[in-house]
């Protein structure tokens, strides 16, 4: 009996799935052919997954001869799910349904304390974000939040958490105080889910996230990889220069004492818009910064390539502002690439603000994918 139990699970999951992930409309006839189930098993599904809102009739496809085939697609509203993106001196915040699209948003300016207040700001940050989303907090999956530190996603424990002031943080606290599960994640790992999200033409990826810190995350058939001990991606301490700068995990010669997003910021007191302002007017100070941090992401994002041959998106605080050099950048990237001509592969991300906050909450999406 059981296992007659989980195969109608499965198939039931597969369907929604194919549906989730098809995105368009679908009928029943391409769920038979592409899931090679019966057309009774098929329709004891659709049925199942209608009555209870995960899917809904959205018309019908063009007659062949007879009666037209109706079109199913899934219902985006039928939970959300809250993401923060937790750094030292802010907090991102987004709600989203479930095609990732964002409802509400808003930018918190606080410093990180692991202490009683903190936690209740997000918690009133939070109240206020989904009251005026007018949305029904039963239809909140849970809340998932994104640090600068490497995770156990398993074990939902900080990895080397000595090396910044988020060392004890654990989603237990998090639910303790903000009155929903709660689940943390890497922040690059976050950001990199956001940008390849059913986003037909990227298979693999190499998400390189330029924050304040450097980090990344690596994307096979668009699911994150962690590695066999979750650090994976961790591109900012892989070493370009030896007994180069100083970084801030002791070592020298780093890629995140070169392309993080501070290199930049720190010479335009602290603000990356003042820093391209002064790019845009020609200052030679701020040009000659530009110019070097330029050839090092180069090097960065062609050393990406030849290591895991996929789309390189390259996102973070600085991710934005790369629009207006992108053809600098192609140029670069072709005169070091053995083998491509056209730097194909490079990406600018999709995400102006949010990739990491929107990322955290997919995860919770991804999780429920997992259920129906």
């Amino acid at each position: 009996m059981s296992n007659n139990i989980d195969l109608k699970r499965n198939n039931q999951n597969k369907v929604y799935q194919y549906i989730y992930m098809n995105g368009g409309p679908v009928s029943k006839y391409d769920l038979i052919e592409q899931l090679d189930l019966s057309l009774p098993t098929v329709n004891l599904i659709l049925k199942y997954l209608s009555e209870n809102h995960y899917i809904y009739d959205c018309g019908t496809f063009g007659s062949q001869g007879g009666r037209p085939p109706k079109a199913f697609t899934y219902n985006p509203h039928l939970y959300y799910s809250i993401g923060l993106d937790i750094t030292r001196h802010h907090v991102h915040m987004v709600m989203i349904d479930l095609s990732g699209n964002i409802v509400e948003k808003t930018r918190v300016k606080i410093d990180f304390i692991p202490e009683e207040s903190y936690y209740m700001s997000l918690h009133d940050k939070i109240s206020e974000m989904t009251a005026r989303s007018g949305i029904d907090r039963e239809k909140i999956l849970s809340v998932g939040i994104a640090l600068p530190v490497m995770v156990n996603v398993e074990q939902q424990t900080v990895l080397h958490g000595s090396l910044t002031e988020f060392n004890n943080v654990t989603p237990e606290t998090f639910s303790r105080y903000l009155g929903f599960p709660c689940l943390i994640c890497n922040d690059a790992n976050a950001g990199g889910l956001a940008e390849s999200w059913n986003i037909k033409d990227i298979r693999n990826s190499f998400y390189l996230s330029l924050n304040n810190t450097v980090g990344g995350a690596i994307l096979q058939n668009n699911r994150l990889y962690f590695g066999e001990t979750y650090e994976s991606g961790e591109i900012g301490h892989v070493t370009l220069i030896n007994d180069g700068r100083l970084c801030y995990c002791g070592k020298k010669g780093c890629v995140d004492a070169y392309i993080s997003a501070l290199i930049l910021s720190n010479s335009a007191d602290g603000s990356l818009d003042k820093f391209f302002e002064y790019v845009k007017e020609k200052s030679p100070y701020h040009l000659n910064i530009w110019n070097e941090y330029l050839e090092y992401l180069a090097i960065t994002v062609n050393n990406l390539k030849m290591l895991f041959d996929c789309s390189i998106i390259v996102g973070g605080y600085v991710g934005p502002y790369l629009e207006d050099f992108e053809d600098i950048i192609r140029k670069k990237l072709i005169e070091r690439n053995t083998y491509h001509e056209e730097a194909e592969y490079f990406r600018i991300c999709r995400f102006k603000r949010y990739a990491t906050a929107v990322g955290a909450a997919l995860l919770n999406v991804e999780n429920f994918l997992k259920t129906v």
